[in-house]
């Protein structure tokens, strides 16, 4: 699906899609931080951002944004309340440069590629934001193990998200880009 300009409206099946979006990665939030990953505490295959990706292709910047406040929101809810500070940062930074990728570059990169471009970013963004808060500037040699699990955690989450790519179209039938909206 080509990332074209979508324009910023609410309607109520764009509303309704988020909100499917939001309870899918709440839910995949909350599944995953049942299974432990073994190598770093508090680690996670982040799962939900399958469904910031997905809200990426099919909705506005906007949209995806309030997409994961939410998510860092609630999710802060059920973890520690400092999580918040990392989940924001690490999102922003991540959506920031998925939105660039999927603008400006989707016609060199897969779906894939770019969710392992953006799974890095988020977990050196929060390496960073933690050395930076706990002023611990040797947690910085964990760099290559982030690296490497945010590599594979995006690649799977690529994966995932180009199979629900092929599969979901259109949700709702509401993904239109300012030529179509032009047109009517």
């Amino acid at each position: 699906m080509k990332h074209e300009n979508k324009k910023f409206t609410f309607s109520a099946k764009r509303v309704s899609l988020l909100g499917v979006l939001a309870a899918l990665a709440l839910i995949s939030f909350m599944l995953e931080s049942l299974i432990p990953l073994p190598l770093i505490p508090g680690a996670r295959i982040g799962l939900g951002n399958l469904f910031i990706t997905l809200s990426l292709v099919w909705l506005t910047l906007p949209e995806t944004l309030i997409l994961l406040l939410v998510k860092c929101l609630v999710s802060a809810m059920f973890g520690s309340p400092i999580s918040i500070v990392y989940s924001l940062i690490g999102g922003l930074l991540s959506v920031t440069a998925s939105y660039f990728m999927l603008k400006y570059l989707e016609h060199f990169l897969s779906h894939t590629a770019m969710s392992v471009a953006a799974a890095i970013i988020h977990n050196l963004s929060q390496l960073v934001v933690f050395a930076f808060v706990t002023r611990t500037a040797e947690v910085i040699f964990y760099a290559p193990y982030f690296i490497a699990l945010g590599a594979i955690a995006g690649a799977g989450v690529g994966v995932i998200t180009t199979l629900c790519l092929n599969l979901i179209k259109n949700p709702f039938g509401i993904v239109k880009t300012e030529r179509e909206t032009d047109k009517q």
